[in-house]
């Protein structure tokens, strides 16, 4: 196995050479290098932290990383759109302009490459980041404490891209020495007003017993050895949705105060969510944010709950550049200062109470990508019924330029899906997901040939496709079995699946929108799935797993295996880096799995006891 992966590693290596070496790709980058030269966005992400480090220090190497331009604008749609026609203009072909994953995202394709992420941003938060941003090249990028915030708020998740945290930790560690925190305070006495010790003795009990956790200036006190004992004003928590209301009534009969408000608000911009304050006469007393993802925290002996360093610097980093409401009780000095104490903390573990930086118990609900697709997914249903509407382009909003695809296009979809004679490829689709997640046609080929192996007959067998994407593998299916149910989850994939079969007229295809771990539950000969990779960015990953629905690819193989309708034969299609060894104690399975290298990727074929 070590073979394989070391021999799979160096084939890589020398793809994306090939690939970082084309002049096209040159061309292309160097047109959205010009963009954004001349107009007002700013880029973020990895490539803006590797842009704005020295050359010696920079992580991105020109010979093999083709790093997309990441940035933000007021006006996504209409940038995204000037970048596809100045491409085109250009003479580059097969251009278009897709949501992405991401709401708020729209991703500008170029021959099939993404070349840049246009990412929505709030006038008001903008326009506050502009007047910190640094300018290198004559392209604008945020300031580094928005960079840190982004990387903090991924450190401060420990049930979201949990492998990215080595790679985005060792380059926040190189944006810290090229660009170091300061405190602007030459002396740090504040004249705070402490909460009273009766009423801090009630609080911490309410804090012991429920599922809060203490943030702000207090909890930032308890990450040094030696921690203040008095709390002050203003008090803020993080407390789950469902539970706030609750909270504040029960602080507010704590603070036993005549004249007290409490008030909620939403998100702002989301780099801050939903809150909910107690004033007296106007004056913040406490403000309670509810969770918005999984927030790391270390529990006391008394049981309870301190934020994190991750979870207090992506906070304060947000107030920094948040409306003048998130800093009005203090000020953004103060904040900047606790934040160099903070980071001062996280690089040195010999000062800090708590030894692990990144805590892996954690408070609130944690999105992964199935969530974020049926989110997605529910709102492009919502919103679809009038496609013109502001409100549906504000997410969904697509554009292919006028003689975008002269015949490019059609070479290259005849590459992608199953030769059939007389056929007019100009008519599938595909969709931005589909273009790096489709399974090419000589790989379903190939497919087809081991799933034989273990089967000689496929025509009068039936199989559930429970991945369809665009079509490559469901098309494949179709020539080749009796029967085929395909499910797929995303609407804009879905919707060019069925585009995709009529122009194949497959009649024995049968297509399925919606989440195929909750739809599928029929008797089958064959089930085939092929698990989202996670973008493709998938390959940088070292013993990657895979969710499929809500659970783990290998606990939802199991799920099916322990079913009396299980089929005789099961399918996956896993990357050549995933970790095999979490299919073990397979249940109901007739002999060892099979496993079929195709290229850059494995088929794992299994025969059930049936």
């Amino acid at each position: 196995m070590e073979e394989i992966e070391k021999a799979a590693k160096e084939a890589q290596e020398i793809i994306d050479k090939n690939e970082a070496s084309d002049p096209l790709i040159h061309k292309m980058m160097s047109i959205v290098k010009k963009f954004l030269q001349h107009s007002k966005t700013m880029c973020y992400g990895g490539t803006a932290i590797n842009n704005l480090l020295p050359k010696e220090k920079q992580f991105y190497d020109i010979e093999k990383d083709i790093p997309d331009y990441d940035f933000f604008t007021t006006t996504p749609q209409k940038h995204a759109k000037q970048i596809a026609d100045i491409l085109v203009k250009a003479g580059i072909k097969n251009v278009e302009v897709k949501p992405g994953m991401h709401l708020g995202t729209f991703k500008v394709f170029a021959n099939y490459t993404g070349v840049a992420d246009v990412t929505s941003m709030e006038h008001e938060l903008f326009e506050e980041l502009w007047k910190d941003r640094i300018t290198k090249d004559n392209i604008n990028y945020v300031p580094p404490n928005f960079l840190r915030m982004s990387v903090y708020l991924e450190l401060s998740r420990p049930r979201g891209f949990v492998e990215r945290w080595k790679k985005v930790y060792g380059r926040l560690k190189l944006l810290n020495e090229e660009y170091p925190i300061k405190c602007p305070l030459e002396e740090k006495e504040f004249h705070d007003k402490h909460i009273p010790s009766e009423t801090q003795f009630k609080i911490e009990h309410i804090l012991k017993d429920q599922n809060i956790i203490l943030l702000g200036f207090n909890a930032a006190t308890f990450q040094a050895d030696e921690q203040l004992k008095k709390w002050i004003f203003p008090l803020d928590l993080l407390c789950i949705p469902e539970h706030i209301d609750t909270l504040v009534k029960k602080l507010i009969h704590i603070l036993n105060l005549k004249n007290l408000k409490s008030e909620s608000f939403n998100e702002y911009a989301e780099i801050l969510p939903p809150h909910t304050d107690i004033t007296l006469n106007n004056k913040l007393l406490v403000r309670i944010f509810e969770t918005s993802a999984c927030h790391s925290y270390h529990e006391l002996q008394n049981k309870m709950k301190i934020a994190s360093i991750p979870t207090l610097l992506n906070f304060f980093f947000a107030m920094i550049y948040a409306d003048k409401e998130f800093i009005e009780h203090t000020s953004k000095d103060r904040i900047i200062c606790s934040t160099q104490e903070l980071m001062d903390l996280a690089n040195d573990a010999g000062k800090r109470r708590y030894k692990l930086l990144t805590p892996i118990t954690c408070t609130g609900e944690q999105k992964d990508l199935m969530d974020m697709k049926k989110e997605k997914s529910d709102l492009y249903e919502k919103l679809s019924t009038n496609k013109n509407s502001k409100a549906f382009l504000k997410y969904f909003f697509s554009y292919t330029p006028k003689h975008s695809f002269h015949g490019g296009r059609v070479i290259e979809l005849s590459r992608m899906f199953p030769k059939k004679p007389g056929l007019d490829y100009s008519r599938l689709k595909l969709t931005p997901e589909g273009e790096y997640s489709i399974t090419k046609s000589h790989d379903s080929l190939k497919i087809i040939e081991a799933m034989k192996k273990l089967c000689k007959v496929l025509k009068n067998k039936t199989i559930a496709d429970l991945s369809g994407n665009v079509g490559g593998d469901t098309i494949r299916f179709g020539i080749n079995f009796k029967e085929v149910d395909s499910y797929e989850l995303n609407p804009i994939n879905f919707e060019a699946l069925k585009n995709n079969v009529e122009i194949y007229d497959l009649k024995n295809v049968h297509l399925h929108l919606g989440d195929a771990t909750k739809l599928f539950k029929k008797k089958v000969d064959f089930v085939y799935i092929d698990p989202p990779w996670g973008g493709p960015d998938y390959k940088d990953k070292e013993k990657l797993v895979l969710k499929f629905g809500d659970n783990n690819v290998d606990k939802y193989l199991k799920s099916i295996l322990e079913q009396e309708w299980r089929p005789k034969y099961i399918f996956l299609k896993l990357p050549s880096n995933y970790d095999f060894d979490t299919f073990t104690e397979l249940p109901n399975i007739h002999t060892t799995i099979h496993k079929f290298q195709i290229r850059g990727f494995f088929l794992l074929g299994i025969k059930t006891l049936n």
